[in-house]
Order: structure tokens, then C-alpha cells, then sequence
């Protein structure tokens, strides 16, 4: 496409576009101009002025490298977060250095191919120089956070090439100098400083993350190309041309010996990897330019590097699932999954597992799978894999009703009382219908939550009619959800922040949503969609300053709130009370409470497409016949408080707790209501959760000054 046919583009836009990984990268680069700094390591880009409005003063300091550097870092990082949210269960790894990992345009560098089937924050800035990577002083912090299995640092080649510096690095020349002649006392110099600033850095990662593994890498053996980097400062030296790529591959090569070194050294314990690349490249068209590789040799780089972290990291399942599913859970407690019959029973909250009552359970079920499975199935699944299912929960009933408390749970067993939960009614997840739910489910009639929640129904009603799933566009698919809101404010809903990192990008000081969102306040199972219910989301009036990149932890504040544009004609719902502290104690006394989400397809390690017979999943056929096939809508959950605030390892600031409530991705953002408040008071705002371990939520009282600031 030519300039000609493009149509114009405001800067805002193109920026949004351009830090955005749905959106198609080539296209929004036409809009931006190369421009030439001979100061400059990397490619600088500038705003087209022909085709780009709106252009402020001097953009990212009036130069391209920092505006690109800026977009292609947020592109990356939406993708990282997307891959995270969506159920990523292997490593986690952060990236930092030069432009080798790091080039901002559409060539694809290093990271570029690793990212393809690797988890990996890229903190890289094309230009950056090892000493500026050192004292910006964020591996660390980023890794602490992520809960990193490995660095990944490309530095050095900034140093040696950027600004001419490599004339300064040779000796003079004299009259029949060899490359060996050339390449002496400077350099090596030079190497001993690299030396130090790379010690330097790669003693703090060790101290604070000892596990973690940390490769770095050396260059291949450029050729001078009449470039800024290499020819025309060798030139100007007095360097002839033909003796310029012997002097580079002796550089690279000592440098890549230094590497080695340092590797090699045992204060790091091994886990400093020089991966040699110095091979790659060694032929005048395997490069971009003077001093980067063309795609087809990255990705040989990244290759490299690939092989190195599969035998040196173990093995991790890596696993996406649907549009956003709960956040990954980076640390763990004792307490994660019933080990005994015993701690199985509390968590079944110590209901009746007699013969007779086992008997009716059983029966119920049976019935239900016939119903709704075989003989007339929303979703097809065999009478082999109904029998199986049922053979399972009987045991584990049997279990339940006869076996003292201190007796080990068999490890086979953990996906069938998990399932149970799920089925029936210890932690339902119903359907709501004309703003309110079916309190003559049986389910909810035998595991003592029906009584509950009819005591409460005004207060689930309002809840219900404030509570609504974030849409993009006007797309109602069943797994497009972005997460749950609900009112504070007469014009304000609260969410999860990690919601609102999967809706847009951080740029200038303020959020920029990448397409028009709405929030559906009426989104029921069976219901036609109203739109006088749906209304459009204005701004961001508040969100978290901590980065959540997909990451669950208790010193995060995981929380955002948006700002409503009711339509002429919409009237909002009513907003819902906070919980304050003169709530907490009856709270936690009672510790019941409801939420109210939009659960999207259950997905993950759990979940297989079809009965694989093994006894460490559920098929996602049988799963939905159980708990319904209808998704991203309305949902009520009851469940009762985990861990009270502060109670959870890490949580120093007393606004977590955790919670057992079936809250499946699509939830995040959702409120929780207390049932022990006459009148209903939101206790919390459910942020994570992941199937068979614990639920995570905010604990209101501690963050609705947060909330409200906005």
C-alpha cells in the first residue's frame, strides 16, 4: 500500500495501534518515517507528517528511537500479559539488553522467535549501552515479581559499536599491520571494563534470585557494509577495507572468550550460560545491516538459546487456555489441595455422607448425567465416560462416609471430589434468570445454600442488576469476556486491574483503551440482549500503579476503575455499598458470602477435549453437561472465606483474602457480597483464582479509599 491511498491518522491512534499485538504491525508502520541520527545505534522512526494529525512538539523527545523503542516494548508486553491471563503454566522468563533482542521494527529479532513459544517480559531498549541496563536497575525487581526462571541479556554490542566507538578500540595503524596487531591493549581494556559492569549486574541477580538461570551471548562475525558502525569509522581511521572484517571477527572473538570466562566462574554456581552464537553470520547476506542478522539468522540465535533452557530448566507444562482465564498463581501453601479425608470433609463443609445420603447423591447424579448427557446431551458425551465419572465420585463418597479423618487421600482421587464440588452445590455456580436464581435447584436445597440466599434476595437482586460483563465492541460471544464490573459510583464501576491491562496501554501518563468497551449489565443465560443495558465505558478514572503483567502476588493491588458514558435515555444501576471497617468482624465471623461474575469455558490442565483416559482430568464435554454450557453470563456463587486479610503468607498489608468460591475465568473483577450484613455490604473484589487450589479477592475495607479516589 502506498502513501498515497492511506488515510490520514491521529498520533494518539497510531500510537494505540502501534503498542497494540492484535493490530497488524506492517500496516501502522507506513505511517512512520525513518530518520537518520548519526549518533544512533538503532533504527529511529518518526510520525509521517503527510498522513499522521495532531503530531505534539517534538513527540518522545522529537526522535524515533525512543517512540519506537516504546511501542515495540508495549506490544510485547500485551502479548506477555495475554499469554499469562489466557493459563500459562510454564516458565517465566525476563529479557533485557540491546537491540540483538530488541530491534523496532518488523524485523524479527531474538526475542521475536522466542516469544513464539516462551512466556518472556521483554525489558530490551534497541540502544541500550551495559551500564545503562545496570543502573536502570529493574531486572531484578521485574524477576522478583514475575517469579522468573531465567534472564536472558543481550549487552556489550552497544558498547562496541555504537557512536564509532570501535575506532577508538584498535591501535593506531601502521604500515603492515595485522588484525592481531590491531586488536590489543585498547580492546582489551575495554573487555576488562565489560568485565566489571557485567560482575556487577550478574552478582545482584545471583544474590537476590539464586535459582534463577542467567544467559548472555557474544555477537557473529559482522562485515562492514559502508556503515556507521563498522566501515566508514574504520575508514576514517586508516583502516583498509579488506583488513576491517578480520579486525571484527577477532574482536567478536575475543569477546565471546570473555564471555566464556565469566561463565566459567564459580561464584554463579552454573547458572551463568554463555550461549556462542559467533558462527552465526558468517556469510555478507545473513545480515540486515552492519551489525544485525537478517530474520532467518535470529532465529537460528534464538534457536540457540531455545536449546539451552531446555536442558538446563525442567520440564513445565505450558498451557493456554480460553480469552481470559484467571491469572497464574506463582506461589503455593500446605494447604493448596485436601491431602486427607479429613481436610476433603471441611472443605465439603462436613455434609451428611451416610449410606442413604450417598445413595440419594448418586442417584441425583445419575439422573443428571442420563438427562442432560446421553439421552438428550447439550453436548455429546458417551455412557461409557457417564459410568466412569460416576464409578469415581462413588468412591469418593464411600471415602467421605467411612474412613477417619487422618486417612491419606488417593492421588486418583483428586479430580472426582474436585468435580463433586463443582456438581453438587457446595460451590454452585447458577445461573441467574430475570435477575435473581432458582432456589429450588436441588443443589442448592442439600447443600444448605438455598435458605441462605433467600434470606438475601434483595440484596442478590441489587447485586445482580449492578454487576455486568466487560464486552469489546458488541461482541456477545460466549468466551468474550474481558471481566466483571460493578457499580461504586452512580457513574463508576470497579474491576480488576489485570482486566484493564488486557483492554489497553499506559502511554503519556494516562490509559488509552484500544477500541470502544461497554459494560452489560444484562447478560443472562437464555435472555435477549437489552441495549438499553449496555453501556459504553468512557476513561480509566483509576487504576493500580503496580503492573500486573498476568501475575498473582499479595503485595499487588490488582484494581481499576472506570469512568461510565451513559447514552441519552440509560439510567444506571444504583451503586453497591463498600464494606468498611466497622463490617469486618461480623464478616469474618460468618465468612459465607455470594459473587456475581460471567464465567467463561472452563479450560485448563484439568480440562481435556474428550475422556483421554486420564484420571488427572475431566473431560470438558462432561464438565458442561454437569455445570451448564451456557458461558460469559450471569452467574451466582456462593462460598466461604479461605485465608482472612492478612492471614496469607505475604500479605503485609492486610487486603487479601482467599476464598472457595467456583469463580472460572470471566470472573476477574467481580464483587463479593457479604451474607452476615442486613441490607448487603461488597466484602471484596475477586481478582484470581486457579481450579483446585484457592480463589483470591481484595479485601474491600482495606482498598475502597483506592477505589473511590477516582
Amino acid at each position: 500500500m502506498s502513501n498515497q491511498v492511506l488515510p490520514p491518522i491521529s498520533y494518539g491512534e497510531l500510537m494505540m495501534r502501534l503498542r497494540d499485538s492484535d493490530e497488524d504491525l506492517n500496516h501502522y508502520l507506513q505511517y512512520m518515517v525513518e530518520v537518520e541520527r548519526p549518533d544512533s545505534f538503532a533504527p529511529e522512526l518518526a510520525p509521517n507528517r503527510a498522513l499522521v494529525t495532531n503530531i505534539p512538539p517534538q513527540p518522545e523527545g522529537g526522535v524515533g528511537m525512543g517512540l519506537a523503542n516504546a511501542f515495540m516494548r508495549a506490544r510485547r508486553h500485551h502479548k506477555y500479559r495475554r499469554r499469562i491471563s489466557r493459563g500459562w503454566r510454564g516458565h517465566r522468563i525476563v529479557s533485557e539488553g540491546d537491540s540483538w533482542f530488541q530491534y523496532p521494527t518488523t524485523l524479527q529479532d531474538t526475542i521475536d522467535h522466542l516469544m513464539k513459544d516462551h512466556a518472556i517480559l521483554s525489558l530490551g531498549a534497541a540502544g541500550d549501552e551495559l551500564k545503562d541496563i545496570r543502573r536502570q536497575r529493574e531486572i531484578v525487581f521485574h524477576m522478583q515479581r514475575e517469579g522468573a526462571s531465567a534472564l536472558l541479556l543481550s549487552a556489550g554490542g552497544n558498547d562496541l559499536f555504537d557512536k564509532g566507538q570501535i575506532a577508538k578500540l584498535i591501535e593506531d595503524p601502521m604500515v603492515g599491520d595485522t588484525a592481531h596487531d590491531l586488536v590489543g591493549a585498547r580492546f582489551q581494556a575495554f573487555l576488562d571494563k565489560i568485565v566489571e559492569e557485567y560482575l556487577k549486574l550478574f552478582r545482584k541477580v545471583h544474590t537476590a534470585l539464586p535459582h534463577a538461570l542467567m544467559l548472555i551471548h557474544g555477537y557473529g562475525p559482522a562485515f562492514p557494509r559502508n556503515g556507521k558502525w563498522i566501515e566508514k569509522p574504520l575508514r576514517a581511521k586508516g583502516i583498509p577495507k579488506a583488513l576491517q572484517h578480520e579486525i571484527i571477527k577477532l574482536m567478536v572473538a575475543r569477546f565471546n572468550q570473555t564471555l566464556s570466562g565469566l561463565a566459567a566462574r564459580g561464584e554463579f554456581d552454573g547458572k551463568l550460560i554463555h550461549v556462542d552464537v559467533s558462527d552465526i553470520g558468517d556469510k555478507p547476506n545473513h545480515w540486515h545491516n552492519e551489525i544485525h542478522l537478517d530474520d532467518r539468522r535470529y532465529a537460528l540465535v534464538a534457536d540457540r538459546f531455545r536449546q539451552e533452557l531446555k536442558k538446563r530448566l525442567p520440564a513445565a507444562p505450558a498451557i493456554e487456555s480460553g480469552l481470559n482465564a484467571q491469572p497464574d498463581v506463582p506461589f503455593s501453601t500446605a494447604e493448596d489441595t485436601p491431602a486427607t479425608v479429613g481436610q476433603l470433609r471441611e472443605r465439603l463443609d462436613d455434609q451428611d455422607f451416610s449410606a442413604d445420603a450417598q445413595k440419594a447423591r448418586l442417584e441425583w447424579l445419575k439422573e443428571e448425567l442420563t438427562k442432560k448427557a446421553v439421552e438428550n446431551p447439550a453436548v455429546p458425551i458417551s455412557q461409557a465416560e457417564a459410568d466412569n465419572f460416576l464409578f469415581g465420585i462413588r468412591q469418593s463418597l464411600e471415602l467421605l462416609g467411612g474412613e477417619k479423618d487422618e486417612t491419606p487421600l488417593p492421588t486418583d482421587s483428586a479430580l472426582h471430589t474436585e468435580a463433586f464440588v463443582l456438581i453438587d452445590g457446595t460451590r454452585p455456580a447458577a445461573y441467574v434468570k430475570d435477575g435473581f436464581i432458582d432456589l429450588t435447584d436441588q443443589r442448592l436445597i442439600d447443600s444448605k445454600w438455598a435458605s441462605k440466599l433467600k434470606d438475601r434476595e434483595a440484596t442478590i437482586r441489587q447485586t445482580i442488576a449492578s454487576t455486568g460483563r466487560i464486552l469489546r465492541g458488541h461482541d456477545r460471544s460466549q468466551n468474550s469476556v474481558f471481566g466483571t464490573a460493578w457499580m461504586i459510583s452512580p457513574t463508576q464501576v470497579a474491576t480488576a486491574k489485570h482486566v484493564l491491562e488486557d483492554m489497553g496501554m499506559f502511554f503519556d501518563g494516562e490509559w488509552h483503551l484500544s477500541t470502544d468497551f461497554f459494560v452489560d449489565f444484562a447478560v443472562e443465560a437464555g435472555g435477549q440482549p437489552d441495549p438499553a443495558k449496555v453501556v459504553k465505558i468512557d476513561h480509566v478514572a483509576w487504576a493500580s500503579p503496580d503492573l500486573i503483567a498476568g501475575n498473582v502476588h499479595p503485595s499487588l493491588l490488582d484494581a481499576a476503575v472506570f469512568e461510565l458514558a451513559p447514552a441519552t435515555g440509560q439510567t444506571l444501576p444504583d451503586p453497591l455499598i463498600m464494606a468498611d471497617a466497622s463490617h469486618t468482624d461480623a464478616i469474618l465471623n460468618d465468612g459465607s458470602f455470594f459473587n456475581v461474575g460471567h464465567p467463561v469455558r472452563p479450560a485448563g490442565s484439568w480440562v481435556s477435549d474428550g475422556d483421554d483416559g486420564n484420571e488427572n482430568t475431566i473431560s470438558r464435554a462432561l464438565i458442561e453437561a454437569l455445570i451448564g454450557d451456557q458461558f460469559g453470563v450471569k452467574r451466582l456463587s456462593p462460598g466461604r472465606i479461605k485465608f482472612s486479610p492478612g492471614h496469607f503468607p505475604g500479605d503485609a498489608r492486610g487486603h487479601i483474602f482467599t476464598h472457595e468460591a467456583t469463580t472460572l475465568g470471566g470472573s476477574s473483577g467481580s464483587p463479593i457480597s457479604a451474607m452476615s450484613i442486613d441490607g448487603g455490604a461488597i466484602a471484596g473484589l475477586h481478582f484470581a483464582g486457579e481450579f483446585r487450589t484457592r480463589n483470591y479477592a481484595h479485601w474491600v475495607p482495606a482498598i475502597r479509599n483506592a477505589l473511590t479516589q477516582g
